[in-house]
């Protein structure tokens, strides 16, 4: 996109505020992951996964990149899931308050599934409800992920499987908190465990689906790409990619010893 020397003027100002641009509103927000163009990865990657997102492009101006994002009521009235009025970040709790109000919401419920499965796989660690919003047009609702600036972080993922933060099964690991360094992962972990425990199995073939759709070569090749159409390294680009590769492997060991990935071990 390009910007007028007047426009370039005015992000800063325009920063978390919506910013109309040549008659179309964005929502304007400087690049605040280390110029790791995350947001931009972020959707790529929703998009191999079938998820919703909202799209990004980028702009340099004064020496700072700012994300410019398209309104999403272009698309019908966009509302974030507040609207359900539960603080609880449960998939339940949220479920329950879709299902008073839409009447799709087994369906809402497997987009919302794959949100779930997205933060984890890729270690984001800001999904709280204000950053999922509902999109109600005459024809559909549907979920769209927005602000991904913080995949690839070393924090647990904020959406959880269980009805409150400390539900547990008898054969769910525990998490071992004297680990530090690792403390995020085996959270991760324990709260992607808990729903292959307690979920409908059709809800946990989404979950395979979206794993083999995901290996690290594949998101190598994403983050390649969008540094070969912005011209421009990723500073954390190895950082992102050994993160990933051992999230990958954790949960592929997860999902082989619950049979999901080759049926059950024959022992």
């Amino acid at each position: 996109m390009t910007l007028t020397a007047e426009q370039k003027k005015d992000l800063e100002y325009f920063n978390h505020k919506f910013m109309t641009i040549n008659g179309t509103r964005y929502y304007v927000k400087e690049c605040e992951d280390n110029y790791s163009l995350k947001e931009v990865v972020g959707k790529r990657l929703a998009d191999i996964l079938g998820i919703r997102c909202a799209e990004y492009e980028v702009v340099s101006a004064n020496g700072t990149m700012y994300y410019l994002s398209r309104d999403l009521n272009e698309l019908g009235s966009a509302r974030n899931l507040t609207l359900i009025g539960d603080i609880n970040n449960s998939l339940y709790t949220i479920w329950n308050g879709l299902d008073k109000t839409f009447e799709n919401s087994k369906e809402l419920m497997k987009e919302l599934i794959k949100i779930y499965f997205f933060d984890l796989l890729f270690l984001n660690s800001d999904r709280k409800k204000h950053n999922i919003l509902i999109v109600n047009s005459i024809s559909n609702t549907h979920l769209y992920m927005v602000d991904n600036s913080l995949i690839f972080s070393d924090m647990r993922s904020e959406l959880f499987s269980g009805m409150t933060r400390y539900d547990d099964l008898k054969n769910v690991r525990k998490i071992d908190c004297l680990n530090k360094d690792n403390l995020y992962l085996d959270m991760n972990l324990h709260n992607l465990e808990y729903f292959l425990e307690t979920s409908d199995r059709k809800f946990i073939e989404i979950i395979k689906e979206m794993f083999l759709k995901a290996s690290p070569i594949i998101i190598k090749e994403v983050i390649e790409g969008v540094e070969k159409a912005y011209n421009y390294k990723l500073p954390d680009k190895e950082k992102m990619l050994a993160m990933y590769s051992k999230n990958y492997e954790a949960i592929k060991e997860l999902l082989e010893s619950r049979g999901i990935l080759h049926g059950p071990r024959i022992h």
